[in-house]
């Protein structure tokens, strides 16, 4: 009997000093069921000692029964205290219950309406950049969009710039509905080559490109994506071309012209917060940029720089031809015509580079009789070959007229 009145006192003591906070002495006000601070209440502390004094009492009532003491009104009056505030601590579990059912719904409402931003956003982020990023960069790009901040950073990079021959001359004869139609079927093939080489289309500008290389993801091998993408574009001129002449698209065949320069360049969303713009700056931009008008001199249609030459690997055939010194650019450039994949390339294009290149060795040493011989050879075997005919053109020309005597090989372009 002692047993049972001491941990009942002991269990309403705890009880009504804790409620009695709480309730009255609490800053924050009243308990209110269901709410989040409905946790502050000990409910395993209250719910131990409730337990331990069950246990004391039902010890009591076998005592009674087995030992035949008497009952006396206490222990009916703490049983009934008991089994009230069991029934009022069950409302107030089932308060909380309900509390944290609504707040998980309402959390679940947010997290689905956030979601369906999130998507709307992507959706919207992907389809502006899939315009000209290839479809694993925009992925990379919207997994971490803090690469869209403002700013720009230095980096190595390859850029590649080209624009069509003639294309005023085609331009003059088609309607402008009918311009714009074959414009954006020839650019679009030409585009796709460069997203699939995960290159980045910086800008359109009337029938240019404007795209690189190494940017927003980085790229080791920039320089050989770069040079695989024009060979892939000159490869799909011709079967572009067949169409166009056949289906009377255009009189004339559409033909881009290519500069390509790896270097040191800026890169990033450049303008304001509000209008930005992706792309590339700096002298090794306006370099390939004039490698692309440099076509026109040589009568060739790729041109790179030799530091493309060193960075492409060794997957490609390039024939060497003149340092250049470009519009803008003091520094002179030594220049490489790529001509083909090595893998694709015949072998009697192999042996005519290598004759070429011991042509050019003996031009640059101004040995000029010899080096004419040696061109004639290459030039019946390939009569229209335009950049053939200029060195042995020169040649005879040195041979009648020598350069200065500190004429150190570099040719000034004057054209931009």
């Amino acid at each position: 009997m002692e047993i049972w009145n001491i941990s009942a006192l002991l269990y309403y003591s705890y009880v009504f000093i804790h409620l009695t906070y709480y309730y009255f002495w609490d800053k924050k006000g009243p308990i209110k069921s269901g709410t989040a601070k409905t946790s502050q209440l000990p409910i395993g502390n209250i719910v131990f000692c409730m337990t331990v004094s069950y246990i004391c009492g039902i010890l009591d009532v076998l005592e009674a029964i087995f030992f035949h003491t008497s009952f006396d009104l206490f222990i009916y009056s703490t049983f009934v205290i008991q089994i009230g505030m069991a029934f009022s601590l069950a409302r107030r579990f089932t308060g909380m219950y309900k509390g944290l059912e609504r707040s998980n719904i309402i959390l679940e409402e947010k997290v689905e309406e956030r979601t369906k931003k999130l998507q709307y956003y992507n959706n919207h982020l992907r389809k502006a950049f899939s315009t000209y990023l290839s479809g694993d960069v925009v992925d990379e790009i919207i997994a971490d969009p803090t690469r869209l901040q403002l700013g720009g950073i230095n980096r190595q990079m390859t850029v590649m710039f080209t624009d069509i021959k003639n294309f005023s001359n085609i331009s003059e004869k088609l309607h402008p509905k009918e311009l714009v139609s074959l414009l954006n079927e020839y650019l679009s093939a030409m585009s796709d080559t460069i997203l699939e080489q995960k290159g980045t289309i910086d800008k359109y500008v009337g029938d240019a490109i404007v795209a690189f290389f190494g940017a927003p993801l980085e790229q080791s091998d920039h320089a050989k994506r770069a040079c695989a993408s024009a060979i892939s574009m000159k490869k799909l001129e011709k079967a572009l071309n067949r169409k166009f002449l056949e289906q009377g698209l255009s009189h004339l065949p559409l033909s881009s012209r290519i500069g390509i320069n790896t270097g040191d360049m800026v890169v990033g969303n450049m303008g304001t917060e509000k209008k930005m713009n992706y792309t590339v700056m700096g002298n090794s931009v306006n370099l390939a940029s004039r490698l692309e008008s440099a076509n026109k001199n040589y009568k060739t249609w790729v041109l790179v720089s030799e530091e493309t030459v060193k960075n492409a690997g060794e997957d490609f055939l390039f024939r060497k031809l003149d340092r250049i010194r470009v519009v803008g650019i003091n520094e002179p450039v030594r220049i490489y015509e790529l001509l083909e994949r090595k893998e694709e390339a015949p072998e009697a294009l192999f042996e005519q580079i290598e004759l070429f290149h011991k042509a050019h060795e003996l031009f640059e040493a101004r040995q000029w009789k010899e080096a004419e011989k040696v061109f004639n050879t290459l030039i019946k075997l390939n009569p229209e070959d335009t950049p053939l005919i200029a060195y042995r053109n020169r040649c005879k020309k040195y041979r009648s007229l020598l350069p200065k005597a500190n004429w150190d090989g570099v040719y000034n372009l004057g054209e931009k």
